[in-house]
């Protein structure tokens, strides 16, 4: 937020109706969201009542506002079969005036989300455990899941105390060693009371768990 006001600041000194160097950008700012909430509300009351709602919860942008500051959230989710709900997950997040939007997700899912949009930071730490010929978990060596259970979530855990809310479950799959690491990281984030929401996988978790 602070880099797009410094590229606004930098627009309007060039631009021949700033009248000079000097101009509040603080002024400016306001003016236009005033304009545009004007121009979303003309002879619409429905429309009037849900834009202020929503600018009691969206914080206003201002000069000296830091990146992050309106909101970091994380999702856990995304696998080989699943890629979409992840991602739209995460953007509708940004769309709804968060700042920073991180995707978790197994390996072989990162290029895909990182390909539907530039504005995620997308983290493919989360790897899966061998599976058999019909696409199911192999039993395989018990050992191995645990370790890669815990490397995966030990990548997510460490990016908790820089997030504001936690979304585990879209898209996530049911791999042996990537349930195990969700699991890890559901504990993890109570711990620390961060805000959790569990959907799609996320509740076969905790269904699974009762």
């Amino acid at each position: 937020m602070a880099h797009t006001a410094s590229k606004t600041k930098f627009f309007l000194r060039g631009s021949a109706r700033a009248d000079s160097e000097s101009e509040d950008l603080e002024s400016v700012l306001k003016s236009l969201q005033q304009k545009w909430q004007q121009k979303s509300c003309d002879n619409d009351p429905e429309t009037a009542q849900w834009v202020s709602l929503a600018s009691c919860f969206i914080p206003p942008l201002t000069s000296d506002a830091s990146k992050g500051q309106a909101g970091r959230v994380g999702v856990v989710g995304g696998s080989l079969e699943y890629t979409g709900a992840p991602y739209f997950a995460a953007e509708s997040a940004l769309l709804a005036g968060m700042d920073l939007s991180h995707v978790f997700c197994e390996r072989s899912a990162g290029a895909a989300i990182k390909g539907y949009s530039p504005e995620l930071i997308v983290h493919p730490v989360l790897t899966a455990s061998p599976e058999a010929a019909d696409g199911t978990d192999s039993q395989g060596d018990e050992g191995r899941v645990a370790e890669l259970a815990m490397a995966g979530s030990g990548a997510v855990i460490e990016w908790i105390p820089r997030l504001d809310a936690l979304l585990i479950g879209p898209g996530l799959g049911r791999n042996r060693a990537v349930i195990q690491a969700a699991c890890h990281t559901i504990v993890a984030a109570a711990a620390r009371g961060l805000p959790l929401l569990l959907d799609a996988d996320g509740l076969f978790i905790l269904t699974s768990a009762l």
